[in-house]
């Protein structure tokens, strides 16, 4: 202060002398002596109007650098002043305030019943919860009616029923308020029956046919099996899984270059048949064994001249563009899918399979393997009772460019939505996808004619829990006079947890026959168990 102080000084007294005034007034004359008039002088000093240090400033410019730079330190040391002082003060009441927290967790610690925390957590659905759910939601009388109603006609792929049959579903989406619903159509190639040249299975010796085993339904069929003839001795393979081929390996019984003959469940078309090709097999016919699959009139079941599609296709997507969608109109490599069979694959009925089971000669097999066939010993072959009697089976499906609708419906997670809701844009890593096929190609065999009859509750699974996700696949059976639900699938995902509960499997009918429990076993052939229990009623 001092520097200010006398840079200031030199300042003061230019400008005191320079605004120095002398004031004159008019004094009055005395009567007693008029001659004498004196005039008096007052110095007076005007305050200045401009600020001291402004005017050296413009006086002098090193000067006003000079100050400058001092007021700059002189701020600068203020605010650092002010920042330690503050954050000093900070430190200990933070320092207080965490002693405080301890003292106080202490204190609740102490005496837990004067505070109770509340920490919310989220929530997590288990099967427990899913079951109570879909127990409270679902109708159903109502997937009673939507299965009668898609049953009522026959909707092969490509055929005006399928299409009328994508608008039902389209529309029963749409009514479910679903956050997106659209449709997409695609040509693909797809297997059907030679009305001209239809399949066969006969038993021959040498080149001449013994007896036609006429197929009751010309329209059943294995989807992509592989094309022409086969012949030779018959195995009787059980289910036809790896294990039961080891077992016949155990028994001394030859499964190469002979035809197998394989009960349906346990394990789907397509495995049966990649199975039977590892172990040398050249042909597969799969039947309904009333062991599994109840027929009339000895209960509520089908009859004994059904027999069921599928097919044998065992990777996914189209076969003839393997690792493409298949979209309209382009080229892809001339390759099909390496999930294709080599060997051939026919349904038949069991009126069929007990014809055939009856001829077979060899050893017995295991009391296990033994079904319900009427008046059948279930032999395992490979030899036929009669010597030189062999089987041959054809098989002549063509394929045919055809149209397909697909619908879809999705539901937006909370967290992260996806991008499902758009067609050309992959999902999101967390996005679930659930899909069944809804062509039937015809009203006596098994096809899943409808899996979107649960719809309507799912949505509210996907409400309340954020992370869980809920669908279910249902399989028809339908015939002339009565509808069949072979099985109910459902699978509940949880955010960290993969339960797989129980499954129910019902059997509705028009005819009145007591209910009764048919069977109960558990599927463990991929990678997650499912549990079926088939419950029939009136």
């Amino acid at each position: 202060m001092e520097t200010f102080s006398s840079l200031l000084s030199p300042l003061r007294r230019q400008r005191s002398s320079r605004n120095s005034v002398s004031i004159y007034r008019k004094a009055e004359l005395s009567e007693e002596n008029p001659s004498d008039m004196t005039m008096d002088m007052e110095e007076e000093v005007k305050p200045s109007q401009v600020n001291d240090i402004t005017a050296m400033l413009n006086k002098d410019p090193q000067s006003k650098r000079r100050i400058l730079t001092y007021l700059l330190l002189v701020s600068l040391l203020l605010f650092l002043v002010a920042f330690l002082l503050g954050y000093i003060t900070f430190r200990k009441s933070c320092k207080s305030c965490m002693e405080m927290d301890s003292e106080c967790a202490t204190t609740m610690s102490e005496d837990e019943s004067d505070y109770q925390i509340y920490v919310p957590q989220e929530k997590e659905l288990y099967w427990d919860d899913l079951h109570t759910m879909l127990k409270k939601y679902l109708d159903k009388q109502e997937i009673e009616d939507n299965i009668r109603k898609v049953s009522e006609f026959s909707h092969p792929s490509g055929s005006e029923q399928q299409v009328v049959l994508s608008r039902y579903v389209y529309q029963k989406l749409q009514s479910r308020r679903l956050n997106h619903v659209w449709t997409d159509s695609h040509y693909v190639n797809l297997p059907f029956p030679n009305r001209l040249s239809p399949n066969f299975v006969q038993l021959v010796e040498g080149n001449e046919t013994r007896e036609l085993l006429e197929l009751e339904d010309e329209e059943v069929y294995c989807a992509y099996s592989a094309q022409g003839k086969a012949t030779g001795g018959l195995v009787y393979a059980f289910y036809g899984r790896e294990e039961d081929y080891i077992r016949l390996d155990e028994m001394n019984v030859t499964v190469k270059n002979n035809i197998v003959i394989v009960r349906i469940g346990q394990t789907s078309f397509a495995e049966q048949v990649a199975v039977a090709q590892k172990f040398g097999a050249v042909g597969v016919l799969i039947y309904p064994d009333p062991e599994d699959i109840p027929q009339s009139p000895r209960g509520v079941g089908i009859l004994a001249s059904t027999s069921f599609n599928g097919h044998v296709h065992l990777g996914t997507g189209d076969p003839f563009t393997p690792g493409f969608p298949s979209f309209n109109h382009t080229q892809f490599p001339p390759v099909t899918s390496s999930a294709l069979p080599k060997i051939l694959a026919q349904p038949i009925s069991s009126k069929i399979a007990k014809k055939l089971m009856n001829k077979l000669s060899g050893r017995l097999a295991p009391r296990e393997w033994r079904g319900r066939l009427p008046s059948t010993l279930y032999y395992l072959g490979p030899n036929l009772k009669s010597p030189g009697l062999r089987v041959q089976m054809g098989v002549n499906n063509d394929m045919k460019s055809t149209m397909i609708y697909n619908v879809f419906g999705s539901i937006e997670g909370l967290q992260e939505p996806g991008e499902i809701s758009n067609p050309s844009s992959p999902p999101s890593p967390h996005t679930h996808v659930h899909t069944r096929h809804r062509h039937a190609p015809h009203t006596r065999t098994r096809t899943p004619h409808t899996h979107t009859h649960t719809h309507r509750h799912t949505p509210h699974t996907h409400r309340y829990y954020t992370h869980t996700h809920t669908h279910t696949h249902t399989h028809t059976q339908t015939y002339t006079t009565h509808t069949q639900i072979l099985h109910t699938h459902t699978h509940p995902h949880t955010h960290t947890h993969h339960r797989h509960g129980h499954t129910t499997h019902r059997h509705t009918h028009t005819h009145h026959t007591p209910s009764h429990t048919h069977t109960t076993h558990t599927d463990t052939t991929r990678a997650h168990t499912h549990t079926h229990t088939q419950t029939h009623t009136p």
